[in-house]
């Protein structure tokens, strides 16, 4: 949460001066194994499967000791996370999720290809969904990205290795896409 920095503070409480305080401590173990929204203090917002890290954990692989959530690559420490809402009891359009992608398949599309065929290769088949229509849109926006001759082969793999039907479906689609004549209309 932002608010006005206190009169006794150094810079006197001015309006343009913002810092960043808790009302509460977050309880992070119980998101462990559940899908979350996570919003960040750079307005950020992740959805996915996260796993909780205890201190002793985070100091012996982060060099921190201090708990954390994490999302496939990405880590959530407590002074950065502004809000964590659980997506347990939702059912939409999207699942248990409130949006088609959120930020984490975005910057993990923005990363290149090596994590893109990394997240293909490990995630679960409703996060692999996710990443794949993130692509799907990232490439109509975007014609010219340098891994776009990388992705059909990587997506013959996915059909080898996916067996989930709506992660096949997605895949054969966008598959069918890049054999279609450069120009062509996009359904």
């Amino acid at each position: 949460m932002l608010g006005k920095c206190p009169s006794h503070s150094p810079c006197g409480g001015g309006a343009s001066a913002i810092f960043k305080f808790r009302l509460k401590k977050l309880n992070l173990g119980q998101y462990d194994g559940q899908c979350v929204r996570v919003v960040v203090d750079n307005g950020n917002v992740f959805e996915g499967i996260c796993v909780y890290r205890d201190k002793e954990y985070c100091e012996c692989e982060y060099g921190r000791k201090e708990e954390c959530l994490e999302m496939e690559d990405f880590i959530f420490f407590p002074r950065d996370i502004v809000s964590v809402e659980s997506l347990e009891g939702n059912s939409g359009p999207y699942g248990r999720f409130t949006v088609p992608y959120s930020d984490l398949e975005m910057l993990t599309v923005e990363d290149g290809f090596g994590y893109i065929k990394e997240a293909l290769e490990s995630e679960e088949s409703e996060h692999v969904v996710r990443l794949l229509n993130c692509i799907d849109e990232y490439l109509y926006i975007r014609r010219e990205i340098p891994w776009r001759s990388r992705l059909p082969e990587a997506l013959k793999r996915l059909l080898v290795s996916n067996k989930d039907p709506e992660v096949q479906a997605t895949a054969r689609k966008m598959l069918e896409r890049f054999r279609r004549p450069v120009g062509s209309v996009r359904l």
